[in-house]
C-alpha cells in the first residue's frame, strides 16, 4: 500500500498488516505489526523519510504517525490547530514543497499545512473547500503533487472524491476545480478522482472512470481516459486506485 527506497538501497513498504523493511543486499525483510492491525483495516498508505532513525507515516484510521527505528515503535501525532487538538482519522499523503513548506491530504479535512512538531504534538492548518462539512464524505483529498503555477510559484494539485481535481495556491489559500459541477465528458465518474501525479506539464489522474491527462499549458482535459473494458461503465470495472513507484538509488535501472 505505500513505498519508500532508503539512500542505502534499503526498501521500506507496507501492505495491509503493518510495515515491512527489506535489505535487498541481505534477502532480509522485517516486519512491524501496525498497532496489531491483524485485520488489515488500519492499512498505510504512505511512508517518508523525515530525518535517521525516523519514518513519518500517513494511515487510514491511524491519522499521522511517527515510527521509530530504534525501538521498531509506532507512535501517533497529536494534531493541534489554534492550541486545539483536532481528531484525524484518515491521513492519505504528506508532500513537501519546493519551498519546503510540508502538506497533507486528507480523508475528511481537506488539506492540511503541517507547522512545527513538539513532540508528539504536531501544529496544522486545515483548508477545506465544503466548510460546513464535518464528516468523511467531504473534503476528501488523496493523491497530491506540486506544480508551477504562472507566477513561478509552488502550486497543489490533489484528486479528490467528492471533487474531482483540485488545484490550491498556497499564497492565496484559495481553491480551484477543473471538474467541479461542471460537464466533462467521461473524464471523471461523478467528480471522483483517487490519485495523481505530475509528470512535467501534464498530470495523470486515476479516476473511477479510467485514467484522465490534464495537460496545465492548455488548461484542459486533452485526453479523457483509457479504457480497460470499453463496454463497462460501472465503478467495479474501469476503476484505477493508486499507485507509487520508487527509484533504487543504489541499482541504476531497478524500480520498486
Amino acid at each position: 500500500t505505500a513505498l519508500h527506497c532508503d539512500a542505502d538501497g534499503t526498501l521500506w513498504y507496507a501492505d495491509a498488516y503493518g510495515l515491512h523493511r527489506y535489505k535487498p543486499q541481505t534477502n532480509q525483510d522485517t516486519f512491524y505489526d501496525f498497532y496489531g492491525n491483524n485485520q488489515g483495516y488500519h492499512k498505510i498508505t504512505w511512508i517518508e523519510r523525515t530525518k535517521p532513525g525516523e519514518l513519518r507515516l500517513s494511515a487510514l484510521q491511524h491519522g499521522l504517525n511517527i515510527f521509530h527505528e530504534a525501538s521498531g515503535k509506532f507512535e501517533r501525532l497529536q494534531l493541534v490547530e489554534n492550541g486545539k487538538e483536532i481528531t484525524l482519522f484518515n491521513a492519505i499523503r504528506t508532500l513537501v514543497l519546493s519551498d519546503g513548506s510540508e502538506w497533507l491530504s486528507t480523508w475528511g479535512h481537506g488539506l492540511m499545512r503541517l507547522g512545527q512538531r513538539n513532540g508528539r504534538q504536531q501544529e496544522v492548518n486545515r483548508f477545506a473547500w465544503y466548510k460546513k462539512a464535518i464528516d468523511f464524505r467531504y473534503n476528501i483529498a488523496s493523491g497530491i503533487c506540486e506544480f508551477t503555477g504562472d507566477d513561478g510559484k509552488p502550486m497543489i494539485a490533489f484528486a479528490s472524491e467528492d471533487a474531482g481535481l483540485g488545484f490550491f495556491n498556497p499564497q492565496t489559500e484559495q481553491f480551484q476545480f477543473q471538474t467541479y459541477h461542471r460537464e466533462v465528458p467521461t473524464t471523471l465518474n461523478q467528480n471522483t478522482a483517487t490519485w495523481i501525479a505530475n509528470t512535467g506539464d501534464i498530470l495523470w489522474v486515476s479516476t473511477y472512470n479510467g485514467v484522465a491527462r490534464y495537460d496545465l499549458n492548455r488548461q484542459q482535459f486533452v485526453m479523457h481516459h483509457f479504457e480497460l473494458n470499453s463496454m463497462a461503465r460501472k465503478t467495479e470495472y474501469n476503476r484505477a486506485s493508486f499507485d507509487q513507484v520508487v527509484a533504487d538509488p543504489v541499482r541504476p535501472g531497478v524500480y520498486w
